[in-house]
């Protein structure tokens, strides 16, 4: 009985351990016809993983397709995707010893689709 109690102890720490200088950051931004959310988990002083989900938002029918281009101080994210139900979420990317987003971070977002272009800013909430 010892034993197994020792082992969930030693468990327990060790997933708490695991815990300590992880932060999560989220973005969020709208401009007329769009809604995007941006996501960074900060696992230490140069490793994140970041994930972002953008939302259409506007009247009528959602797009099938549209370009975006992410970009942040610590880096970003573009390309063309397929929207599903008007959303295109993304698990986005992870790094190690590379520059991490920050709280006072302000993130430009330019989505295009059927010629036509919007852009925001987004910022920590």
């Amino acid at each position: 009985m010892k034993v197994k109690l020792w082992m969930i102890l030693c468990f327990m720490i060790v997933m708490m351990a695991g815990c300590f200088g992880q932060k999560t950051l989220e973005f969020h931004g709208k401009s007329e016809r769009w809604e995007v959310k941006y996501q960074a988990d900060i696992r230490g002083e140069d490793s994140e993983s970041t994930s972002f989900k953008i939302r259409f938002i506007g009247e009528g029918e959602p797009p099938e397709k549209i370009g975006y281009k992410i970009d942040s101080p610590s880096g970003g994210a573009a390309g063309n995707d397929h929207l599903k139900n008007g959303v295109l979420d993304s698990a986005g990317a992870s790094c190690s010893g590379c520059a991490i987003t920050r709280e006072d971070h302000k993130i430009s977002v330019t989505i295009e689709w059927d010629g036509e272009t919007e852009r925001m800013v987004l910022e920590n909430e």
